[in-house]
């Protein structure tokens, strides 16, 4: 790895505020002693890429895993859809796995918190890095080229992406482009993804449709009753989905932003728990944490990376690991 700049160890304590600062807008320092490089200081955009890159060399590998599609919906809004792909997708990243994520909802709630709209040059808020072409032919064109951020690849969204129900609406036969097109570029790879997460739009949408039929596996998150209110709906559209993908099954409840002591989510988990678990099994529960989750989207980071430590970062560890052992995937050590 080629420094950006170098500082003596002798003037560090002196310089070291200042050195930080340009280890925090991107600039990698090399620590001299006695004209020999002895240590470095690295963003933490490249410190955890690297942590995910020894975890991937010291993972065990499976003797054969196709690649695990998760979709992650609920035909209701708010509720945590787009955080619980971004720390679900982040926490396997760093047990060593491949990940890609998808952001397929037109708010781009999830490439926002990302920080991949903070520049107004950025490729993201452009239609060609969106999945939006795939859909444009009744053959679908090749996947855009993922931007790589934290150690995944991620595909982001922008508003351009609210043509494609209107494409879908005139041509539903389209429905199945995104599955093919991934398929594709899933084919085309030395190694390819051992995780592809898709985060998807809220409401019943033909887009939405689309969204589920590119997975195998749908996790519904849930932060509240609302959040079950269209659960009739969502199932629906798994039947309707399932003409592209049919094998895709409902895999789990997530409820996430829970507060255990308030009698509203009381009642939500014991709906879970003993109604709703005969559909599909409930994960453990990730609590709400504000402070921890608003610090998080305020770097641009997932919480998983920005406070590790965190009990909520904890709970979505457990999460994962939960998710894990749902589909069949032994957890690494």
């Amino acid at each position: 790895m080629e420094s950006d700049a170098s500082c003596k160890s002798a003037t560090l304590r002196t310089n070291l505020y200042a050195t930080l600062d340009q280890v925090k807008a991107g600039r990698r320092v090399v620590i001299e002693r006695h004209a020999a490089p002895m240590a470095a200081l690295i963003p933490m955009t490249d410190y955890w890429e690297l942590i995910m890159r020894r975890a991937r060399q010291h993972r065990p590998k499976e003797e054969f895993m196709p690649t695990q599609r998760l979709v992650i919906a609920n035909a209701s809004g708010g509720e945590g859809k787009s955080t619980v792909a971004r720390e679900l997708a982040y926490s396997l990243a760093l047990l060593g796995y491949k990940v890609a994520l998808f952001d397929l909802d037109p708010q781009a709630s999830l490439t926002k918190a990302l920080g991949l709209h903070d520049d107004p040059a950025s490729p993201a808020r452009t239609e060609e890095a969106t999945v939006g072409r795939v859909f444009s032919r009744d053959e679908p064109p090749p996947l855009p080229e993922p931007m790589q951020v934290h150690g995944v690849d991620v595909w982001p969204a922008n508003d351009s992406l609210n043509s494609v129900d209107n494409v879908l609406n005139n041509d539903f036969a389209r429905a199945a482009n995104l599955r093919e097109a991934l398929d594709a570029y899933l084919s085309g790879m030395a190694e390819p993804y051992d995780f592809v997460i898709l985060d998807t739009k809220p409401q019943r949408t033909n887009f939405l449709t689309a969204s589920v039929a590119a997975a195998d596996h749908l996790l519904v998150p849930v932060s509240g009753i609302k959040g079950l209110e269209n659960l009739d709906v969502l199932l629906k559209l798994v039947k309707v989905a399932r003409g592209i993908a049919p094998s895709l099954t409902l895999r789990a409840f997530i409820p996430n932003r829970i507060r255990e002591n308030v009698d509203h989510h009381k009642e939500l988990l014991h709906h879970l728990q003993t109604d709703l678990s005969r559909l599909a099994p409930v994960t453990s529960n990730v609590r709400d944490s504000l402070a921890t989750m608003g610090g998080a989207t305020q770097q641009r980071l997932p919480a998983v990376l920005y406070k590790p430590k965190a009990k909520v970062s904890e709970d979505i560890v457990a999460m994962t690991h939960n998710v894990l052992k749902i589909l069949g995937v032994k957890v690494p050590a």
